[in-house]
């Protein structure tokens, strides 16, 4: 069954655009991901199995009537984001702002496979990802500091229609954050899963959540 876009009264205060609606929606299955990887700024393509789903998730978002369609620049986000272009008829934007956190020496590795060493720095990096940052990664400082670029940008954003963004875990976990002005250290109680589609309404000013990791399942 198509998502159909869910109406909800969301209060406009006095000097603020009316409010407007934005999907966000994780990747489908890349090569990898399946297997607990770390894969942030490693870019493979969505496998087999993946390019269903996403050609399901373009499907279940068809009656969403999307003015924009944004994507981060990894293959598996991008290659999602146009299934969904495709029918929406709309040409698809990248940001790199919402390309996923960098993991360094973790990339491709799964926590599995990490030295005794390496695994008690995961451990504090999972109580602690602010503080800790992968070997030769990037910080959740700089990954929240980019992905809020993109927020503020989408948030005084003037176009009426639906916004469709397509990205990871990470980025997408951030952006609520924003949206829903939340702390940092809120990041790590969402789960949005492969596939799952969340929804906000948005003013200028402010975010309202709709619904959080709708799955698409069955592919």
């Amino acid at each position: 069954m198509p998502l159909r876009p869910k109406r909800s009264s969301v209060p406009v205060r006095k000097g603020e655009f009316p409010a407007k609606q934005v999907f966000l929606v994780r990747h489908a299955e890349a090569v990898g991901t399946r297997e607990g990887q770390f894969v942030g700024r490693s870019d493979p393509p969505l496998s087999s199995r993946g390019r269903r789903h996403a050609e399901r998730i373009a499907r279940k978002m068809a009656r969403v009537p999307a003015e924009r369609v944004i994507s981060s620049p990894k293959r598996r986000a991008l290659e999602t984001a146009r299934c969904i272009a495709s029918i929406q008829k709309v040409s698809v934007e990248i940001r790199p702002e919402l390309a996923e956190l960098d993991f360094g020496e973790w990339e491709g590795r799964s926590w599995r496979n990490l030295a005794p060493r390496e695994r008690r720095l995961y451990q504090r990096w999972l109580a602690d990802p602010w503080r800790t940052v992968p070997p030769e990664g990037e910080s959740l400082r700089s990954l929240w500091s980019r992905v809020g670029r993109f927020w503020r940008d989408l948030r005084s954003s003037r176009t009426e229609g639906a916004a469709i963004v397509v990205a990871h875990a990470g980025s997408l976990r951030v952006l609520l954050c924003h949206a829903l002005q939340l702390p940092p250290r809120a990041v790590t109680r969402f789960v949005i899963n492969l596939g799952a589609i969340s929804s906000l309404k948005l003013t200028s000013n402010h975010g309202w959540l709709v619904t959080l990791n709708h799955e698409t399942v069955g592919f």
